[in-house]
């Protein structure tokens, strides 16, 4: 409706006249200031002519050039007057048109915004009934999710159950396999413990024996040493009472012998 009522203004709106445009060209070229008025626009050409007349009037053979001009200027003078009423019609004219495009420019402006609201506001309805029903499957499928999830975890957690009795009933089996397996290491550990102590104690015997074999062969030497020392003493008596470095030898051999047979017993 309201574009109809725009159009039939428009329509009532009558056509500029080419002869007023023309009017107002012919006039922005005549020399002067800018803000002149058109009354005092005629002036300054009528001022102009009459100067012009007043050069010419005093020379008899322009009399009738004189007269044509007057007639001209008379005749110019009308159709400016003319012409300046026009153009004051038209500049009024003209600043009422314009102000009825622009009140119809606003008219229009306001009614394109309200369909751009209008259109908005619809956007915006579409935009939410879809992110409501895209709330709406993303809720009912997380929901389902959730259930999916609460059955899994219990039959997990049953499953679980099941794992960890049979992880217990393993472990009841490795302990008592392990108990078994320490007790028969620990018999074979005693076992193995007699039977070292008992080789041992042989070796012991054969070891004291063999020690007392060398005391006997030791001791035996020291007397066949000492036998022999005093038969050499005896086949020289001019040296039974010197003490030489032989002497010295046999008696260091003695006392590293008898020290050895110790130290055995000792040990």
């Amino acid at each position: 409706m309201e574009n109809d009522a725009v159009e039939e203004e428009q329509k009532e709106i009558p056509s500029e006249p080419v002869l007023e445009g023309r009017k107002l060209q012919t006039f922005t070229r005549l020399p002067g200031s800018v803000d002149e008025t058109e009354p005092e626009k005629i002036g300054r050409i009528e001022s102009m002519l009459e100067q012009i007349c007043s050069k010419l009037g005093d020379e008899d053979d322009n009399r009738a050039s004189y007269d044509t001009m007057i007639q001209t200027f008379n005749s110019l003078k009308t159709k400016v007057e003319g012409l300046s009423h026009n153009l004051e019609h038209e500049v009024e004219y003209t600043r009422t048109l314009d102000e009825k495009i622009r009140r119809k420019n606003v008219e229009l402006d306001n009614i394109q915004l309200k369909k751009a609201l209008l259109e908005s506001q619809g956007k915006m309805t579409l935009a939410l009934e879809d992110f409501q029903k895209k709330m709406d499957e993303t809720l009912n499928s997380i929901t389902n999710t959730f259930t999916s999830m609460d059955k899994n975890v219990a039959d997990n957690c049953a499953l679980l159950q099941q794992k960890a009795d049979s992880i217990k009933n393993l472990k009841d089996e490795m302990d008592d396999i392990l108990n078994s397996y320490n007790k028969e290491l620990d018999k074979a550990a005693k076992d193995q413990f007699t039977l070292l102590q008992s080789d041992c104690g042989k070796a012991l015997d054969v070891c004291n024996e063999r020690v007392g074999e060398i005391k006997t062969s030791v001791l035996s030497f020291l007397r066949t040493c000492n036998e022999q020392n005093l038969e050499l003493i005896k086949k020289i008596p001019e040296q039974k009472r010197r003490f030489c470095w032989l002497d010295l030898v046999v008696y260091a051999m003695c006392g590293v012998c008898i020290l050895g047979m110790v130290v055995q017993m000792a040990g």
